[in-house]
């Protein structure tokens, strides 16, 4: 039951945090991605993709976001698919504010 709760929790975490853009002005989404950055580097990975790594969910050198690629597609993701979704969802929500800012 918690494996999944953090899974889904998880998982809609990440989907505010891509769609942040849609309804935050785009100092604060600034602000946010730059945050959610120093929390990578600082815990050397998101601090819930260690926890869930701790209780056991999935392996230490597994990423979510390849757990996320293996549920909901069924494939496993190579290292620089799994670089070039990691800085999209930095971008995503810092152009989808830049757009809306000048729209």
């Amino acid at each position: 039951m918690l494996k999944i709760l953090l899974f889904w929790g998880h998982f809609l975490v990440g989907a505010f945090g891509v769609t942040v853009g849609f309804y935050l002005s785009l100092p604060m989404v600034i602000g946010l991605v730059v945050l959610h950055r120093l929390h990578l580097v600082l815990f050397r990975g998101c601090a819930i993709t260690r926890f869930q790594q701790y209780l056991g969910h999935f392996p230490d050198h597994v990423d979510f976001l390849e757990v996320v690629a293996k549920k909901f597609t069924g494939r496993e993701i190579t290292r620089v698919q799994l670089k070039i979704i990691d800085y999209a969802t930095g971008l995503i929500p810092i152009v989808a504010a830049t757009i809306r800012l000048y729209i």
